[in-house]
Order: structure tokens, then C-alpha cells, then sequence
């Protein structure tokens, strides 16, 4: 009786887990910035402004930034 108890929590787990997966892997993913430099510096940063979700984003490197800042939240 337990074995099958096992069995059938197992069974369970494995069908939510297979269905979280396939949900996360449906949902469409939200378009990756298109950083383009605006010309200014600030000190050592260089400012850049994405034109997909339009956040300005800041370097010392010489590319742009590598990840998307609009969930950063500001203080305040």
C-alpha cells in the first residue's frame, strides 16, 4: 500500500512539473533591447537608450549594456 502511494505522488509531481515546463516554454518572450547611444557622457559612463522599452541605461564599457533596465526600480 505505501509503494503505491509513492508511486501515485510521483506520477502526480511528475504531470504538474511537465505542465509548468510546457507553460513556461509557451509564453512569448518579451523582445530584447535595441540599445543605441545617445552621444553623451557623464564621467566615465556612457549613456544609452533603448528603443524597444525606451529605459536609459549606463556603461563604463564600450559596448552598451548587456541586460534590459526597466525592472530596475529608482529610489526614492
Amino acid at each position: 500500500m505505501p509503494l503505491t502511494i509513492a508511486i501515485v505522488v510521483a506520477v502526480i509531481v511528475f504531470l504538474w512539473w511537465s505542465h509548468r515546463r510546457a507553460v513556461a516554454e509557451s509564453t512569448p518572450k518579451a523582445p530584447e533591447c535595441v540599445w543605441l547611444a545617445s552621444g553623451e557622457m557623464r564621467g566615465r559612463l556612457r549613456e544609452y537608450r533603448c528603443d524597444t522599452c525606451g529605459v536609459t541605461g549606463y556603461t563604463t564599457g564600450d559596448g552598451p549594456p548587456a541586460t534590459c533596465k526597466k525592472d530596475l526600480k529608482g529610489r526614492g
